[in-house]
């Protein structure tokens, strides 16, 4: 496995940070090439087929390199500390399918900014690399495990990947408390709504789901310190 240094993730960052690419230069060079072998442009083209020509090839470029330098980030992000898994082969497992599919990491991290424009890189960078296990998961160890990612903007966020069969705990755990949140926001809704006829049920009704919502997130609270120690995170 290759190992991709700090200066490569710099200048993946370059890349990305560039609008388009220079009429001048090595992009430049390798889109003449391109052209005068894909398209036989003779020795005196018209400027307009030139033109045309060079705008083409330069975008497949760009997207070429834009591509790259995604997979290269992802790579980047796996083989440094901010990635965290409770099944030590996950890691290289997880390296090796990005690696033989750079295109596609790519273009699932370009998916989730484009669902959101304001997410943060490596927000993107998690959510992709935790898909690709989920699409690939038979490739990982039978059992239920927690990835986690260390982002600097968002963060540290833990995905939970069911068991081969489809079952998790954390999903039971999260499933319950997104239920407990939504009673207790509806309760809280007939509350503001109620009568005078329908007060002390509606004020009853409010207090219980607020304990049901307050026990669930005190059990989410929990399950995510525990993993915070595992991860040796600090806060």
């Amino acid at each position: 496995m290759t190992t991709i240094s700090s200066l490569g993730t710099v200048a993946a960052l370059l890349i990305l940070r560039r609008p388009e690419a220079n009429g001048t230069g090595g992009t430049a060079n390798a889109a003449d090439t391109i052209l005068k072998t894909a398209n036989n442009v003779s020795a005196e083209p018209s400027k307009a087929t030139l033109q045309a020509s060079a705008a083409a090839a330069n975008a497949l470029l760009d997207k070429q390199a834009r591509s790259d330098a995604l997979a290269t980030l992802a790579v980047d992000f796996l083989e440094s500390d901010k990635f965290k898994s409770s099944d030590p082969d996950v890691k290289d497992t997880l390296l090796a399918l990005v690696e033989k599919n750079r295109e596609a990491i790519a273009a699932k991290i370009e998916a989730e900014r484009e669902r959101d424009p304001m997410m943060p890189i490596e927000t993107a960078i998690a959510n992709a690399l935790t898909a690709t296990i989920r699409e690939n998961r038979k490739q990982f160890g039978e059992g239920e495990f927690v990835v986690g990612y260390d982002t600097r903007l968002d963060g540290k966020m833990l995905h939970y990947i069911a068991d081969v069969e489809g079952k998790s705990g954390a999903q039971m755990l999260a499933d319950s408390h997104e239920a407990a949140r939504i009673a207790f926001d509806e309760a809280r809704q007939a509350r503001e709504e109620a009568t005078e006829e329908n007060l002390d049920a509606t004020s009853l009704a409010l207090l219980q789901a607020q304990r049901r919502y307050d026990k669930s997130s005190i059990a989410m609270r929990e399950w995510n310190e525990v993993w915070y120690k595992i991860f040796e995170w600090k806060d």
